[in-house]
């Protein structure tokens, strides 16, 4: 979604580098506007469960922090998983090219 979002100039929407503008601003409407589509996009990628429970958010901000504290925590169990798959993957009959992607998409995961 970072991507996502940062191709379109986007990011500061969620990010909250570029702050709601003032009411008497006139650059309030054209904010609003941009806001509006960022946070289409965002609920547009949601499962529905997820969705209705970010759905009143005032901001594509306040969303994105909803979500971010949601699932922007570490989950435990997998971290174990991929630390106990790392230690598990060995070379065997594969080529060197296949291990090594296999490490790198591992560490990668892992970080």
């Amino acid at each position: 979604m970072t991507i996502a979002l940062s191709t379109k100039s986007k990011l500061c929407f969620v990010d909250g580098s570029l702050p709601r503008p003032s009411l008497n601003s006139p650059s309030l409407k054209k904010w609003l506007k941009c806001n509006d589509m960022v946070m289409s996009w965002i609920l547009n990628v949601l499962s529905k469960s997820i969705l209705d429970t970010i759905i009143y958010a005032k901001s594509a901000g306040q969303m994105w922090e909803e979500l971010e504290e949601r699932f922007g925590q570490v989950d435990g169990a997998k971290l174990y998983h991929v630390q106990k798959e790392m230690c598990n993957v060995s070379q065997g009959t594969s080529d060197i090219a296949t291990y090594f992607t296999k490490m790198k998409s591992l560490r990668d995961e892992l970080a």
